[in-house]
C-alpha cells in the first residue's frame, strides 16, 4: 500500500542494492502465499514460493526453503485443519514463569494452588 512517492524511494533503494529487491520480491510472495492460500491451492502456491526463492539466489532464503520443505506436510496440514496448540503452549509458558518466580516455595500444594489460581 505504497503511494507514488514511497514507491519512488523504494525503487531508489533497489537501484542501490539489487539483493534488496530480490529479498523484497520473496517477502511479498511469501505474504501473498499466506494471504491467498487455502485448502485447494496451498501446495501450488507453496511451489510458486519455492521457485521465487530459487530465482532470488539469496542464501538466507534458501535456508528458509529447506526448512519449509522439511516441514511441508505439517505446513500444508495447517491449511486443512483449523486447530492449533497455541492455547496449550500459552498455558505451559505461564506455568513455567510461575515456577521460576516461585522458586522459594517448598510446599507443592501451595505452588499448585498458585498455578491453578493464575489460570482462572
Amino acid at each position: 500500500h505504497l503511494n507514488a512517492d514511497e514507491m519512488e524511494q523504494l525503487n531508489y533503494f533497489f537501484s542501490l542494492a539489487p539483493d534488496l529487491k530480490k529479498a523484497y520480491i520473496v517477502k511479498e510472495t511469501f505474504y501473498q502465499w499466506l494471504k491467498e492460500s487455502d485448502q485447494t491451492n496451498a501446495k501450488r502456491n507453496l511451489e510458486h514460493l519455492y521457485k521465487v526463492i530459487e530465482r532470488s539466489g539469496l542464501e538466507e532464503y534458501q535456508y528458509m526453503k529447506r526448512t519449509f520443505k522439511n516441514w511441508e506436510k505439517e505446513i500444508l496440514n495447517s491449511f486443512l485443519f483449523p486447530y492449533t496448540n497455541g492455547f496449550i503452549e500459552g498455558i505451559n509458558n505461564k506455568i513455567k514463569v510461575i515456577k521460576r518466580m516461585s522458586y522459594s516455595i517448598r510446599n507443592f500444594k501451595r505452588l499448585r494452588n498458585k498455578v491453578l489460581c493464575s489460570l482462572i
